[in-house]
């Protein structure tokens, strides 16, 4: 809900100033409460994986998307460009998360989490050695 909200706060700024004057941090929580939306809070009725969520699906997304953020923000917070962050192969992945059966989604999610974990630590380290 703090994410959406912030979202709603900056929206106001956007339509007034446009998304370029935002900083990097303040454009990630428009791209994440995006990925919440769309990834997560809206749902396919006709798709089969989709139609219906169990709890552990809803709660393994949810988890999910917070840590990318929380992995975001602390790469921002590092200097890593926001056109870096979100170019990580696995913020689509999240995105279509609500796709996969529930049979499957543990291990999947647990998949995606470990890669974007190394996407992360690849970027900082990407950063160091550019600054070295």
């Amino acid at each position: 809900m703090e994410i959406l909200q912030k979202e709603a706060e900056l929206q106001e700024v956007v339509q007034l100033v446009g998304p370029d004057s935002l900083q990097d941090a303040d454009r990630l929580i428009l791209e994440v409460s995006r990925m919440l939306r769309d990834g997560f809070l809206q749902q396919n009725a006709t798709s089969e994986a989709d139609a219906s969520c169990p709890l552990e699906k809803q709660a393994g997304m949810l988890s999910l998307l917070l840590e990318f953020r929380t992995l975001a923000a602390a790469a921002l917070a590092t200097r890593v460009s926001l056109e870096r962050v979100l170019s990580i192969p696995e913020r689509d992945e999240l995105i279509r998360m609500r796709d996969i059966p529930a049979a499957d989604f543990a291990a999947k999610a647990d998949a995606t989490r470990e890669r974007m974990r190394a996407s992360f630590a690849a970027l900082g380290k990407q950063r160091e050695g550019a600054v070295t």
